[in-house]
């Protein structure tokens, strides 16, 4: 697998997210695989959209530790 398409998000930006919940859908060659988060930590931006591909390794998303550092996420994110 070279690159895996984002099949659908299970959260929304400014979602707070906790270790071990269900982030978003993958498609592999093979099935579609749900992902799920390692940090108790602030979705800030979705850089890759459902519907749309990305390389292995890639980011497809923005995570924040607090509410401070999200703006500086999201201008990363505009980058």
């Amino acid at each position: 697998m070279t690159e895996g398409k984002i099949v659908s998000w299970n959260i929304s930006e400014g979602d707070v997210l906790s270790k071990g919940q269900s982030v978003v859908v993958v498609e592999s060659d093979k099935a579609d695989i749900e992902v799920e988060t390692f940090y108790d930590r602030i979705m800030a931006a979705i850089v890759v959209q459902a519907g749309e591909s990305a390389p292995v390794g890639a980011p497809i998303d923005l995570l924040a530790k607090t509410k401070a550092e999200l703006e500086e996420a999201k201008a990363k994110a505009a980058t």
